[in-house]
């Protein structure tokens, strides 16, 4: 068996998230394909429609922010009458789907360059709240279901970075972390199993070249045809990565949203010092269980969700 690890990151700006991180979701390649309808699966049975359909880009980590709680316990500026009494399946289907069509035609109107702005009941408003909890919640468990495995490496934005010009031709040491976790992963499995890295696409495509990606291309390459370690793992994981859309990639999404909760409340231990999300502590539980720790000849542990303090390469 092969796996597919779709990479996304969180925080890169250093400013408003607690930490920096790239890491994602490790899927067997045979399963990819059923764990992707189940969750077209999911958003038909909580929205009514497959959110792709919209022609929107969907942000996974939009179905945790802070507004989808409030909404979800009836509270928003927008809709005086209050929470809505108890509806059926079939009702809070349907008001989200009313909550998210509103949205998708206010946003085709600015692009035509004729803003307007719908109102939505308060039946809308909570039910859409409470889909979106709902779908994280079932999207974290489908990861359990269908095999996968989620990798991440946070750095605090404040860690010491290598001096610019070394800092743009070498792979990011956060990133050969990440690798080594993925090796010592696909270690464990027979001879013959690889693991694939695709990229969100940064680059804009209408762009003569990909000079984001190129650049990551450059630095793997560099790292997996010249340095030992790099050769040596280079049997388990194909050095050259896939790159592909996030707005048409369902699990890239997917990625986004668990490296979403992990930046917010995963803190395994003391280092991770960063204040959390309280309200995302339930979520967590999910991370746990699809998260991995491998041990090594030597003794010694390794987990998929790691941090590290100093982007600096050793002896520096």
């Amino acid at each position: 068996m092969s796996y597919l690890f779709f990479i996304d990151e969180s925080g890169n700006d250093r400013k408003q998230m607690p930490y920096e991180i790239h890491g994602g979701i490790l899927v067997p390649m045979s399963r990819a394909w059923s764990l992707i309808r189940a969750i077209k699966d999911a958003e038909l049975r909580l929205f009514g429609v497959e959110l792709a359909a919209l022609d929107i880009e969907i942000k996974w980590e939009r179905l945790l922010q802070k507004r989808a709680f409030k909404f979800a316990a009836g509270r928003n500026e927008n809709s005086p009458d209050g929470a809505p009494s108890t509806l059926s399946d079939a009702e809070r289907r349907t008001a989200a789907n009313g909550f998210i069509q509103k949205g998708f035609e206010e946003l085709r109107a600015k692009a035509a360059g004729n803003p307007l702005t719908l109102s939505r009941t308060a039946a809308e408003f909570q039910c859409y709240g409470l889909a979106c909890l709902e779908l994280a919640d079932m999207l974290l468990r489908l990861c359990l279901d269908f095999g996968v495995t989620v990798f991440a490496v946070a750095v605090p934005p404040d860690a010491p970075r290598p001096p610019a010009p070394q800092w743009e031709e070498m792979l990011r040491k956060d990133l050969v972390c990440l690798y080594e976790r993925l090796f010592y992963f696909a270690e464990e499995r027979p001879v013959g199993e690889m693991v694939a890295s695709v990229f969100d696409q940064k680059d804009d495509l209408s762009s003569p070249r990909c000079v984001e990606g190129r650049r990551l291309n450059d630095s793997l390459t560099r790292y997996f045809t010249r340095s030992h370690r790099g050769r040596v793992r280079a049997t388990r994981i194909l050095p050259e990565p896939l790159y592909a859309r996030s707005d048409l990639t369902t699990l890239l999404g997917l990625a986004d949203l668990a490296i979403y909760v992990i930046n917010h409340a995963h803190r395994p231990n003391t280092r991770w010092t960063k204040p959390i999300r309280e309200e995302l502590k339930p979520y967590v539980e999910w991370i746990q269980r699809v998260s991995w720790v491998g041990k090594r000849e030597d003794g010694t542990t390794v987990a998929s969700i790691f941090l590290t303090e100093d982007l600096r390469p050793k002896g520096e």
